[in-house]
């Protein structure tokens, strides 16, 4: 293509934004961008928020504010985000539960219903050797036909101080399960695979 011919459609802001390091983390498909707001404080320092944006012609609006069920601060949800046809995943690399691990992190997936404005949350997925300080969520990627998901966690100590590990989901129905968990043949300290 004439990348020389290309030329800006829209600029898209977040409404209310508040600060929160908008468009760090997005996802497109078709005619809907996902986009995160990791340091959002709507619901408290560093909560984060997510954002869903549809196309009509060459008008891209607003149509979704993502949070989650047991949003609160400090998550920084949207950290990383992807996207595929009806599915949107938003990362919170720093979500806390089960109580005394802290800094788990957690992925979120939002299914489309009908149009985004009436999306809900899905699914929460945790790693299932989740430990305190891993990052997990600090990158996700969906194949493009919806089947497979892979979730980052690039400070994991499996092995060793921070090489990382990355997680893959697979979809049944409206659930997703961990069907694998991969690190490099050469991984080593600090790799933050």
């Amino acid at each position: 293509p004439d990348c020389a011919n290309l030329s800006q459609q829209a600029r898209l802001n977040a409404t209310p934004e508040n600060f929160g390091y908008f468009g760090l983390a997005f996802g497109l498909s078709g005619d809907s961008l996902a986009v995160g707001a990791p340091a959002n404080t709507e619901a408290g320092s560093n909560a984060g928020r997510g954002y869903i944006f549809n196309r009509s012609g060459s008008t891209w609006t607003q149509e979704q504010v993502i949070t989650t069920d047991d949003h609160q601060a400090s998550d920084r949800l949207g950290e990383s985000v992807s996207m595929s046809g009806n599915t949107a995943v938003f990362c919170a690399g720093l979500e806390q539960y089960n109580g005394g691990y802290f800094f788990k992190g957690a992925a979120y997936v939002f299914q489309k219903g009908g149009d985004w404005s009436g999306g809900s949350q899905l699914q929460m997925l945790k790693a299932s050797d989740a430990y305190q300080d891993d990052d997990y969520g600090k990158s996700v990627a969906i194949s493009n036909d919806g089947t497979y998901k892979a979730v980052g966690a690039q400070l994991e100590d499996t092995g060793g101080s921070n090489r990382g590990k990355v997680y893959i989901y697979i979809k049944s129905g409206t659930t997703w399960s961990q069907q694998a968990m991969i690190q490099s043949n050469d991984i080593a300290n600090g790799d933050k695979f």
